[in-house]
């Protein structure tokens, strides 16, 4: 079991900007699914070790692709809508305290005062 975990650490050591998803169904690949980026357990015959330690839990090995190709798309646009809203707030956060600023001749004197 732990050399199945070994070749994950091989894995991600030789390309440290990739990530790496593991996928078990038994007991003996629990080692494995924990030490890759993203655990993949299925139910099976053998158990539910390898479902309770992973980060998803599969009843079939057909639905791997709906998870890796949907939900990892989704994952995706969601993390860059919230980062395009995160930059153009600070922008706009910026453009009114730069007219606020203006307004009362470039005085220190916040708008917003801070959490």
């Amino acid at each position: 079991p732990t050399q199945k975990a070994e070749v994950v650490e091989a894995v991600k050591m030789s390309n440290p900007d990739k990530r790496t998803a593991a996928i078990g169904d038994g007991g003996n690949d629990v080692s494995m699914i924990q030490a890759a980026h993203v655990g993949l357990g299925i139910v099976g015959k053998e158990g539910k070790h390898a479902s309770l330690a992973a980060d998803f839990s599969l009843t079939q090995f057909a639905h791997c692709r709906s998870l890796i190709l949907w939900h990892g798309r989704n994952a995706y646009l969601r993390s860059a809508t919230l980062s395009q809203f995160i930059f153009h707030r600070g922008l706009i956060i910026s453009f009114i305290q730069a007219v606020f600023s203006a307004m009362f001749y470039f005085a220190s004197v916040p708008i917003y005062t801070g959490w």
